[in-house]
């Protein structure tokens, strides 16, 4: 007679099959000493070839950053510029997993993603995991203009992420490509803009908040990172006027120095005028 199988019934690994064979032997014998063996080795084996989490695509904020000017200095490399090389882009590495450090201590499954000159950092799609990207950044964008003498540019999105333990170290899904395509097609400048989709989500952007991001002439919104606590604007001058002067007659160059110097200038006139508006209360007599 032939006997039907139920489809939803998983058959027994054969090796678990054997163990609990060798079990029921080892329990009609007496010897209960061995039925702990019998059983561990297979079905432990079994646990571990089980993957923790299904491949499953989770909502997220990525962001995509670009250090401007390294792609054309890796171009050229040579065993004579190779330590340069390395030491520079090693310096920024640092500096983002340092940042990215001190994001990852407030902010459950981030993950941050080195490839060559670019980072790309995911959290949450939360409201606090977005504020806490966007100081993140800022800290990373000043502290790569005033202790490294590079420009950032970059860009952040919304989307789907493949989270789980399907993915631990790396960041795929339409949210790292919305990102990307962002950062390339329409960042332009050295500045790391936010998608429209963000700024108009209430639940990640809510508009009671005050978050460190300035409005451009072409209607998007970017981080202002001299907006960070310590940040120094004649550091920032400083470090422009000798990037502007280190560019030559490069065009291309030139217009990326020349949008800070024009972003500077906005936010000193602006503070000048904030000056110039506060009323003082006289001192008390």
């Amino acid at each position: 007679m032939t006997m039907a199988v139920d489809s939803d019934v998983v058959p027994v690994p054969d090796a678990l099959d054997q163990a609990l064979g060798r079990a029921q032997h080892s329990v009609e014998a007496g010897n209960f000493e061995r039925l702990e063996q019998f059983i561990s080795a297979p079905s432990q084996k079994l646990i571990s070839e089980t993957p923790e989490v299904p491949f499953q695509p989770i909502e997220a904020i990525v962001a995509f950053i670009d250090v401007l000017g390294t792609s054309a200095l890796m171009r050229s490399l040579t065993q004579d510029n190779a330590a340069e090389i390395t030491h520079k882009i090693m310096g920024i590495k640092d500096l983002f997993e340092n940042q990215f450090v001190k994001i990852d201590k407030q902010v459950p499954k981030c993950k941050l993603m080195v490839i060559s000159d670019s980072f790309v950092i995911s959290v949450p799609k939360e409201a606090d995991a977005f504020s806490s990207l966007l100081m993140m950044l800022a800290e990373c964008q000043y502290a790569c203009l005033v202790n490294h003498g590079e420009i950032l540019r970059g860009a952040v999105s919304t989307g789907a992420i493949i989270g789980g333990a399907a993915s631990p170290n790396s960041i795929i899904g339409p949210a790292f490509i919305n990102a990307h395509d962002l950062e390339t097609k329409s960042a332009i400048f050295p500045r790391i803009v936010i998608d429209k989709a963000i700024i108009d989500d209430h639940n990640i952007c809510p508009p009671n908040v005050k978050f460190p991001l300035a409005l451009d002439k072409d209607g998007l919104r970017y981080i202002d990172f001299t907006a960070i606590s310590d940040a120094d604007l004649n550091d920032v001058r400083a470090k422009i006027t000798t990037g502007s002067s280190q560019a030559g007659n490069d065009t291309t160059k030139l217009q990326k120095w020349y949008w800070l110097k024009t972003f500077l200038e906005q936010k000193t006139n602006a503070c000048l005028e904030c000056c110039k508006t506060r009323i003082v209360a006289p001192a008390t007599p």
